[in-house]
């Protein structure tokens, strides 16, 4: 019982720890520092970041990664348009295969989504690349949708993600 409270409460932690204090403008950053001490989740590394010790990853074990969860309604913006995410991704493998995803999620049902894959962007292996997806929002969003961003495993080796940057317009 104790594990389980512990793994809920982490996971919550994990959503706030991507706020950087300015979710009234619609900008959400999360560089996985501190969830590097706040959680013992194994998709969370150290020693492998883009700007500094930790990253998250996904791979043939762990399809996604930590990732980015909030209400429509809590986003303070009027004439939400536009949901551009960014993170730095990084392979031992130019072949590695894991896309970062945005989706807009209404009454438990994907009513909108894209994905940007790495293959093509990460052009030499150990090293950091960026990687962009932008997704038109769906007029008449209600509240209560959710917008979610994550990285998803999709084919082969292990992709680390570290700096994911949402912009919502």
């Amino acid at each position: 019982m104790k594990k389980s409270f512990l793994l809920v409460f982490v996971s919550c932690l994990s959503l706030i720890a991507c706020n950087d204090g300015k979710s009234g403008n619609g900008i959400y950053y999360n560089d996985f520092e501190t969830m590097g001490y706040w959680s013992d989740s194994p998709k969370i590394v150290r020693n492998i970041g883009h700007s500094g010790t930790f990253s998250v990853f996904t791979d043939a074990n762990n399809e996604y990664t930590e990732g980015f969860k909030v209400r429509m309604g809590d986003i303070k913006i009027s004439n939400q348009h536009l949901v551009t995410a960014t993170a730095w991704v990084m392979a031992n493998d130019v072949n590695a295969k894991s896309q970062l995803v945005i989706n807009i999620d209404s009454s438990g049902k994907s009513i909108a989504w894209v994905a940007s894959q790495t293959q093509p962007v990460i052009l030499t292996p150990g090293k950091w690349f960026e990687l962009k997806c932008t997704l038109s929002l769906p007029n008449n969003l209600n509240p209560d949708d959710k917008l979610f961003v994550f990285g998803w495993y999709n084919g082969s080796g292990k992709v680390y993600y570290d700096d994911l940057l949402i912009k919502v317009e």
